[in-house]
């Protein structure tokens, strides 16, 4: 199988080389310009310091003599540092160090090129003081240049070591992948990894759990099928034998009749596998509307009562409780719990309740008669279970009940047995409330 995409120890070592690029090139660059401030204050304090003296000794002499204070500036001045004094109208009157000459420069500190000049006026007479910073800057680029071979020589280092750091970190991913690619569907294996990684643990009981989920799920379509298989194959082999016979021109003459209830049988089944199929996973919203659950009950309970003349329900319906539902599939859904109250119940009355919760809609229904055995209440949600305990006469396929749970989760609720009673059997169905107005209603 061709491999897609990029190795994760490759990838990770690409992260961490760029990250510790970034980081000492980030580190360089700060280094550089922190030295750079801290060299150029300290120029300043030093030209300040020199302006200070020679700027107080210009002040306090009011004759000045030029050769007393060339020996004053010479105790106080860096050696590359360059004063001069301008009389009122610019003049040089005095200088001492090398270099060209400032001329007027603006009081305070400011750059002309390299030189750093900084100046002050003392009794009408114009202190200035620079220095040549060609050699701080050589410094500077001399110390960012050895700070960017040490940054490539770490990340080359670190190149060169995470790869194998890495391969081992990830070790356990690895192993897991190689597990999972060896285990066999349906098997019943299970990972069961403790690489001592807590992600790659989580990781590993998930996909346990979710195995075990699929094979359940397996399991089931697997009893599902078989059971379909031979509900099938009932019917369609009973109206064989029936037109086969009528193709002997053999039997009693009811061959037709039984041939075609068979069928007719058949098509029942086919139409209920079909809803199931429906039900199952979640409702898609471009097919659903927000319909009326006491309106569908309504309903429904009025084609029973047509069908069945001699039942009676006791229906206690709000005028209006609204959920998010395909109607079809809750219409069918309801119609199957009370057609199953018909089936199992005695001849009292079937109540039948809707109660709105803050954010549900619960449908109750109740029918009399022995109840549902408790060895039985346990499957009655089991695709194609009959208990016939309660009505040996009753007819289906035993896809009522669990198609009615399958279409109530997948609306985003469910289907549950009331309490155990002796003399009545309750089912309540549970679907999200979306809103409801019974003063809408009523106008």
């Amino acid at each position: 199988m061709k491999r897609k995409g990029e190795p994760l120890a490759s990838r990770v070592v690409k992260l961490q080389i760029w990250v510790t690029a970034g980081t000492l090139l980030a580190v360089t660059l700060a280094t550089s310009a922190a030295a750079s401030f801290l060299l150029a204050h300290k120029t300043d304090q030093q030209l300040e310091a020199v302006l200070a003296r020679v700027a107080y000794y210009v002040r306090e002499k009011p004759t000045l003599d030029v050769t007393w204070l060339a020996g004053e500036v010479e105790e106080v001045r860096p050696i590359d540092a360059r004063v001069e004094l301008l009389d009122e109208s610019g003049v040089l009157r005095f200088s001492q160090g090398d270099g060209a000459q400032f001329g007027a420069a603006p009081l305070g500190c400011s750059s002309q090129g390299p030189v750093r000049i900084c100046a002050t006026e003392a009794r009408g007479q114009r202190v200035v003081v620079g220095r040549n910073r060609e050699g701080d800057a050589m410094a500077l680029r001399g110390v960012a240049g050895i700070l960017a071979l040490l940054s490539l020589a770490a990340t080359l280092i670190v190149a060169v070591l995470s790869r194998g750091v890495i391969a081992r970190a990830i070790a356990p991913l690895s192993q897991l992948t190689t597990r999972v690619t060896l285990l066999e569907p349906g098997g019943g294996e299970r990972l069961a990894l403790s690489s001592g990684l807590a992600e790659v643990d989580v990781l590993a009981e998930r996909f346990d759990a979710l195995v075990a989920r699929f094979e359940d799920a397996l399991e089931r379509e697997k009893r599902f099928t078989a059971e379909a298989s031979h509900e099938l194959r009932t019917p369609l082999t009973l109206a064989l034998v029936e037109m086969e016979a009528l193709a002997r021109g053999e039997g009693d003459g009811a061959e037709p009749a039984r041939a075609l209830g068979a069928l007719n049988r058949l098509a029942q089944l086919a139409e209920s596998l079909l809803w199931f199929a429906r039900a199952q996973g979640k409702v898609v919203d471009a097919r659903t509307d927000v319909v009326n659950i006491s309106d569908i009950v309504r309903a429904q309970v009025d084609a029973l009562t047509k069908t069945h003349p001699g039942r009676h329900f006791r229906l206690e319906l709000p005028d209006e409780a609204l959920v998010q539902a395909e109607e079809p599939l809750i219409a069918r859904a309801l119609g199957n719990l009370f057609d199953n109250a018909v089936k199992y119940g005695d001849q009292s009355a079937i109540a039948i309740e809707i109660v709105r919760t803050d954010d549900h809609v619960r449908v109750s229904v109740v029918n009399g008669g022995a109840g549902i055995p408790e060895a039985a209440r346990s499957r009655v949600f089991v695709p194609f279970f009959r208990s016939n305990e309660a009505n040996p006469q009753a007819e289906g396929f035993g896809l009522g009940l669990p198609f009615a749970r399958a279409v109530a989760r997948a609306h985003g609720g469910d289907l549950r047995l009331g309490a155990p009673q002796a003399v009545k059997t309750e089912l309540v169905l549970e679907l999200p409330l979306v809103s409801w107005s019974d003063a809408a209603a009523a106008g």
